[in-house]
């Protein structure tokens, strides 16, 4: 219609035969296929596209367009009066094959944002938000929003869901911090998920009857922004067609109600625990570690995850029991914001891992808690021989039960029993007391890992938990897909205390494959670390393991394993380097094989240090593990250890001083030859101290083997890093802490360089 008035015009002002002129010429640019035509700016990977609209993103998937313009939105509302990025103006600063940056100037308001677009394996559209604020400038509220077609039908969040409502009410519904998901009836689902250290919370909602989108907001209050540039935090939008998926999600939502049952609410409640932990403002690594300690500064932000903790609570959970899970070590609670934490809330039964270098500090803590709550029941478990005998029982009579060795199942059937007031007699694998007696029952089998439900993790901090070997991408999150190992080397703790032997159990493999894949899913989780005792058992096992993982397009997603190197070879390599194998952690231990034979690893060193090479070969990264002081240790074999490590050139390494913790047959053949020359237990940590006797070495020369271990890999470093990596780490240096702290830091360098580094790489 506005073309024949803009023709009659022409006819009226200028002629006829003007007006078929621009008729022809209108006709011939219709039809000129030569004519510039704008270039759309898009990004797409897999079926995920997404096109810059001038206002924000159009969002398709699997070609259809799933958003109504501008799709992705932050709205600001500095004291009641809204402004949108949408009405600002871009400028496009950088783009490649599947990311883009905007920055976006906001008219009437002293700031600039910049948005991270990227576009990840597994469908998922990653945003990360920062301003950049002029003047320091206050808003009571701030939402990330994603408006979404209306052709999605449900919504679903935690354990509740249903179809979305007229477009004709009002309609909308505020969630806690986590994840909301609409879906489409039988196509596919999407996760809508906000990651900020800020407080925030979700809500789904109808919008006005025009405009019929679905809304997805994380709305954010009192938001203060001072000057300079800060990162608000990053969008995920995951879109999943895989149904299988959708019912992994619903089945998990289903069994993780975090839902005291109503009978037992008021006093059956279970507590687990990871006790506060730390010595000289150093924290402690306990539950989910085999080797407990107090960490160092190399190890930085390491923690494992509190695997029998997590399994227990979610069986407690899933039998019915109200259970609740406490890491304070993660959480960074001392004893008393930990004590506070418990007393607001009423428990019958607190069920704590314990651990021998530990053991002084939770003995006198859970001794206060007792004191504090008189009538609360102190369950004692995990990987410590120390609390495995009727005698402790005798002396530290604030605890009522230890349960020994693995415990899930114990737990679950000690609980039951406890909550039925029935005798517990029967209860294998505790030790408890009986009137005046204490009584020991039978050990406990090993229990089915297929009969464990899946590890709790909601109520977990799970940004805390970290190993990164070869720096897989974060966020990370660790799994099991086996326990125990074949192998009989006598120092291992959790072989020998927590399984009594040789007890390797794998998991069904397609089990391991569907939690990897809800992890990655649901959570948003972009790598995975298998932390088995041994993982690699199991040829045939391992490459169906592989073969799984490509079939369901997992194998874009690194994941990193502890294996042992001998048990490898080309095939299970080159299989697992398709499915996705970032990087390996190989216990190497010595580089004398007859050191080897005599603790009873038995490693074929020949063949490890092959497939370490190979593994390497495939690009992918490498961690070595090496321990000092096994029986035969000298300083010939020490520096013949330092030397093969730093010939593997391995990515990252550890050096520790072996520990014979109690219950171990390391233990018992030191304590049998008198070589045992402390008990004091908060020294068990092979970190800082030698706890025996070596038969060619004294204590001292041991820890100093240590020390000089580190100090030779960390000069290999440096000269593996350069010039080149020098500049880099005083320009990180800059960025830390300003110009003054990396000059200091770059004299104090240059000072070791000069006078100290032939006093630091000493001979042992």
């Amino acid at each position: 219609m506005p073309k024949l008035k803009k023709l009659a015009f022409y006819i009226e002002e200028r002629g006829f035969l003007y007006a078929l002129y621009r008729l022809v010429k209108y006709i011939l640019f219709l039809l000129n296929p030569f004519k510039d035509k704008p270039r759309p700016l898009f990004v797409q990977r897999n079926k995920l596209k997404l096109m810059f609209n001038a206002r924000g993103f159009d969002v398709f998937f699997q070609d259809k367009k799933v958003s109504l313009s501008p799709g992705i939105d932050i709205a600001l509302s500095p004291f009641g009066l809204w402004h949108s990025v949408s009405q600002g103006v871009w400028h496009l600063r950088e783009r490649r094959d599947n990311r883009m940056v905007f920055d976006i100037s906001c008219p009437k308001l002293p700031l600039r944002q910049s948005w991270n677009i990227s576009l990840e394996e597994r469908n998922k559209l990653v945003i990360d938000f920062y301003f950049d604020v002029e003047e320091e400038f206050f808003a009571d509220e701030l939402k990330i929003v994603f408006i979404a077609d209306r052709s999605y039908k449900r919504w679903i969040y935690d354990e509740s869901g249903s179809s979305f409502p007229a477009f004709l009410e009002q309609w909308k519904l505020i969630f806690e911090n986590k994840a909301a998901f609409i879906g489409l009836e039988g196509e596919h689902f999407l996760i809508f998920r906000v990651r900020s250290n800020k407080e925030y919370l979700y809500s789904v909602e109808n919008s006005t009857d025009r405009l019929r989108a679905r809304l997805l907001i994380a709305k954010f209050t009192n938001m203060l922004f001072k000057k300079g540039r800060s990162c608000l935090g990053s969008l995920e939008i995951t879109f999943i067609e895989n149904r299988k998926t959708y019912s992994l999600i619903a089945e998990h939502l289903r069994k993780k109600k975090n839902i005291y049952p109503v009978i037992n609410q008021s006093k059956d409640k279970v507590l687990l625990v990871n006790l506060p932990w730390e010595r000289n403002n150093k924290p402690g690594v306990r539950a989910g570690s085999r080797w407990p300690h107090i960490k160092d500064r190399s190890e930085g932000n390491y923690l494992p995850f509190p695997f029998f903790l997590a399994y227990a609570a979610s069986l407690l959970k899933e039998e019915g029991l109200g259970a609740k899970i406490i890491d304070a070590v993660a959480l960074g609670l001392g004893e008393k914001d930990f004590l506070d934490m418990i007393c607001r809330e009423r428990f019958k039964y607190l069920v704590a891992e314990t651990s021998v270098p530990s053991f002084y500090t939770d003995m006198d803590f859970l001794s206060k808690i007792k004191n504090e709550i008189s009538d609360i029941s102190i369950i004692l478990c995990g990987a410590n021989p120390l609390v495995y005998n009727e005698e402790f029982l005798r002396k530290y009579n604030f605890v009522d039960i230890v349960i020994y060795g693995e415990y899930e199942f114990t737990l679950l059937e000690l609980i039951n029993k406890l909550s039925q007031k029935k005798d517990i007699s029967e209860v294998r694998g505790i030790i408890y007391r009986e009137g005046e007696k204490i009584k020991k029952n039978l050990p406990r089998p090993p229990g089915n890992l297929d009969r464990l439900p899946w590890p709790e993790r909601n109520s977990l901090p799970m940004d805390k938990y970290w190993d990164l070997p070869g720096n897989i991408p974060y966020p990370s999150v660790q799994m099991l897909a086996s326990r125990g190992c074949p192998f009989r080397c006598n120092f291992c703790l959790w072989p020998q205390i927590m399984y009594g032997g040789q007890n390797h159990r794998a998991r069904d493999i397609k089990d391991v494959v569907d939690e990897m894949e809800f992890l990655v899913d649901y959570y948003g989780f972009k790598s995975v670390y298998f932390d088995d005792d041994t993982f690699n058992v199991g040829k045939g096992r391992m490459l169906e393991f592989c073969r799984l993982l490509k079939a369901r397009g997992l194998h874009r997603i690194p994941w990193a394993c502890m294996a042992r190197a001998d048990l490898m070879d080309e095939e299970i390599l080159l299989n697992m380097k398709e499915a996705g194998l970032w990087a390996v952690k190989y216990g190497i231990e010595s580089a004398s094989e007859e050191i080897l034979k005599r603790c009873g690893k038995d490693l074929n060193l020949e063949k490890a240090i092959r497939m370490v090479k190979f593994t390497q070969k495939l690009g992918i990264k490498v961690h070595l593990t090496f321990t000092f002081g096994l029986e035969g240790e000298t300083k010939e074999t020490i520096k013949q250890t330092i030397k093969l490590a730093l010939s593997l050139r391995p990515d990252s390494v550890q050096f520790s001083i072996i520990t014979p913790f109690p219950g171990t047959r390391l233990f018992e053949e030191l304590e049998k030859e008198g070589r045992i020359i402390t008990k004091d237990w908060s020294l068990y940590d092979g970190h800082y101290s030698c706890v025996f006797r070596p038969d060619s070495l004294t204590p001292e020369e041991l820890e100093t083997a240590k020390q000089y271990a580190y100090r030779v890999w960390a000069d290999y470093q440096r000269k593996k890093r350069g010039l080149r990596g020098d500049v880099a780490r005083f320009v990180r240096y800059w960025e830390e802490g300003g110009i003054k702290y990396a000059l200091k830091r770059t004299a104090d360098y240059f000072d070791y360089l000069t006078k100290g580094r032939n006093k630091f790489l000493a001979e042992i």
